[in-house]
């Protein structure tokens, strides 16, 4: 990537987000939710060098999982 670009592979199987759940306690995500969301969040917080970016940003994803 260029100077104003980052990349990075995410390994495991991706869960996809959920709206919060409710009970009489609160809201709440799930766990795997939760530790999927804090592995890619650590992953892109290791592969970017650079100062945090402000303004538009353009975001490219792409997924791939083995076929069953």
């Amino acid at each position: 990537m260029g100077e104003n670009g980052v990349f990075f592979v995410v390994y495991g199987e991706p869960v996809p987000k959920q709206s919060f759940r409710y009970s009489a306690k609160g809201s709440y995500q799930s766990d795997r939710v939760k530790d999927w969301q804090e592995i890619v969040a650590q992953t892109a917080k290791m592969n970017w060098k650079g100062v945090p970016m402000t303004g538009p940003v353009a975001v490219h994803l792409a997924f791939s999982r083995k076929t069953q």
